[in-house]
């Protein structure tokens, strides 16, 4: 595709996103689905001109860092995960009664359809854009909290990439950024822990392979983040919820990471010290593992405590 045709459909994919954004949370029932046919063919236009854009033989293809291109394409990326966005927001109808359910697409489909084109798409250098990153992280925070159990029979290969995202979002600079990334791994871990107390299977479909060790590798990620980075304090509350829901998908392991920590310690008194503020972290106020809102909020007093105590002695293991 050319500049003129990039330029089309540029301007067709601002047209849908401000639509979707002005028009979409008051469309009638029984025209949502006209907007999510038209969604799911911009969707297959927009993967064929960037197949065609990306080809080897157009010249055009290479994204230079820090040029006009590279902000016109932040740009496509944005207008594509608002679109995403308020299908999110706007998917909470039946069209039982609409006579329209025989259609087979629908705003679950598309949503996650077009995440997998979204993804691959973001760069770092993209991330560098402040609207890119907090719309991203928000469509993913928003997609876990919308369709949780979608997520077990996601494509693996969708799954990692958003897990990724993730990784990078709690480490990023900047705070809604990080504190988004928290809250949508609390919510993906609170799914799998309560659906396998349910005896379901919860994500363990994703749990294989190299992602075996997912829910550790990221319970290991959010303890040593609270304790031992530089950070936001108002990012301390939503890591406290994503470390209790990771906690209750990894008991065991836990209790073995906790033992390695205080192993690792050199001086035997440093080690009573951290073993006391591991079991005040996880009986102080009667908390247990469970999500609602009272004993979420009695664990995250739990580990405003544990932090200020153990924060001057504690080695990293």
């Amino acid at each position: 595709t050319d500049s003129g045709g990039q330029l089309i459909i540029r301007s067709i994919l601002r047209i849908f996103a401000l639509f979707m954004q002005e028009q979409l949370p008051t469309t009638p029932n029984e025209k949502l689905l006209m907007v999510f046919q038209s969604c799911n063919l911009l969707l297959e236009v927009y993967v064929e001109c960037n197949r065609l854009r990306n080809s080897p033989g157009n010249k055009s293809n290479v994204l230079k860092s820090g040029t006009g291109e590279q902000h016109d394409w932040a740009n496509d990326v944005l207008d594509l995960i608002k679109i995403l966005t308020e299908l999110c927001d706007r998917d909470i109808v039946d069209f039982s009664d609409t006579g329209t359910n025989s259609v087979n697409v629908s705003a679950e489909e598309i949503v996650f359809r077009g995440t997998s084109i979204v993804l691959p798409l973001i760069t770092e250098d993209i991330l560098t854009f402040p609207d890119v990153a907090y719309r991203l992280f928000y469509l993913l925070e928003t997609m876990v909290n919308v369709y949780p159990e979608h997520l077990g029979s996601l494509d693996p290969v969708l799954f990692n990439t958003i897990c990724v995202s993730l990784q990078f979002g709690i480490n990023d600079h900047r705070v809604s950024v990080s504190r988004m990334s928290f809250e949508c791994l609390a919510s993906i871990a609170m799914y799998h822990a309560t659906e396998l107390r349910k005896d379901n299977a919860g994500l363990s479909r994703q749990l294989v392979g190299e992602q075996a060790s997912l829910f550790l590798n990221f319970l290991r990620s959010v303890f040593y983040f609270i304790v031992f980075n530089t950070y936001d304090s108002s990012l301390l509350d939503p890591a406290a919820s994503a470390l209790l829901a990771l906690i209750a998908c990894e008991q065991n392991n836990f209790e073995r990471m906790l033992q390695q920590i205080i192993n690792a310690q050199a001086e035997s008194n440093v080690k009573e010290r951290l073993q006391e503020s591991f079991k005040k972290l996880m009986l102080t106020n009667n908390v247990t593992l469970s999500f609602d809102r009272l004993n979420r909020n009695k664990f995250k007093k739990n580990v405003h405590t544990f932090v200020n105590e153990v924060r001057g002695f504690m080695k990293k293991k």
